[in-house]
């Protein structure tokens, strides 16, 4: 299979300006993404992309789980997500799939 067009550029170019350890994304795709994954990157001029740096698997998980909760207490459920804003200054597991 071949890929063209002006998405598949953007994503030459994302991936050339990046350095190891490091995801990038257009806007277009962080639009896409649930608000707390989308929250994970940030806009970085230099490199034109949205950027985050020692992303791992565990991380967009537990990203998607949040949201996925607050959705559900702002439906009218009695759901609560148990910790607190301390427990993301601790180092976060590394894992890989």
């Amino acid at each position: 299979m071949i890929y063209l067009g002006k998405p598949v550029r953007r994503a030459a170019k994302i991936e050339a300006a990046l350095d190891g350890d490091e995801v990038g994304i257009s806007g277009e795709i962080r639009s896409a993404l649930p608000d707390r994954v989308a929250n994970l990157f940030r806009c970085d001029t230099t490199k034109n992309c949205y950027l985050v740096k020692g992303l791992r698997y565990n991380d967009v998980i537990q990203a998607e789980t949040g949201d996925q909760l607050d959705k559900s207490a702002s439906a009218g459920r009695n759901l609560a997500l148990v910790g607190s804003s301390s427990v993301r200054d601790e180092p976060r597991p590394r894992w890989s799939a």
